[in-house]
């Protein structure tokens, strides 16, 4: 006779010395039941390794680093990984995942899983070059525009557009 069915003992908290016992009673009413002494329970280690949320497209290489050496980064993104340190290339749009596990010296695996995302660049085109006589002036405006966007100019002007009036060359 198998028994089917399994259950997991998760406590909540670091104990020792627990007597586990399991009671089973089949379909004939007929019981059996088992135990085991659990001499200790070790804690999971508290882990964390820095991520931003949000990286635009084509950002720096970013590097990882865990809270405790000697585990191991898994990602798409990770271009290398060594010594609980992972180097990460946001160049491609979406939403990624990145998992941190570390194995204590009690053989207890700790797992760590992060995600962020990859947004693309907003679309800036002012037109051509182009060239301008002294005296004229010229509106300079992003030709796709979107209420969505903020704009900073050279000038430290805000606005959509500006005006470029008699510039000193």
């Amino acid at each position: 006779f198998e028994l089917e069915q399994s259950y997991f003992f998760n406590p909540s908290e670091v104990l020792s010395n627990v007597l586990v016992t399991y009671s089973y009673t089949n379909e004939f009413g007929c019981t059996s039941v088992d135990s085991q002494m659990v001499r200790e329970v070790f804690p999971l280690q508290d882990l964390d390794f820095n991520l931003k949320d949000l990286y635009c497209f084509g950002d720096p290489i970013d590097t990882l680093t865990a809270s405790i050496a000697g585990g191991v980064f898994e990602g798409d993104l990770i271009q290398s990984s060594f010594d609980s340190t992972a180097f990460i290339a946001p160049n491609t749009l979406g939403e990624w995942q990145f998992t941190y596990s570390f194995v204590d010296t009690n053989a207890c695996l700790s797992i760590l899983t992060r995600q962020m995302k990859v947004a693309p660049l907003p679309l800036v085109d002012l037109g051509n070059d182009t060239f301008l006589i002294s005296g004229e002036s010229i509106v300079l405006s992003n030709k796709i525009d979107s209420t969505a966007y903020s704009y900073s100019w050279s000038n430290g002007a805000t606005s959509s557009s500006i005006i470029i009036e008699n510039p000193a060359f």
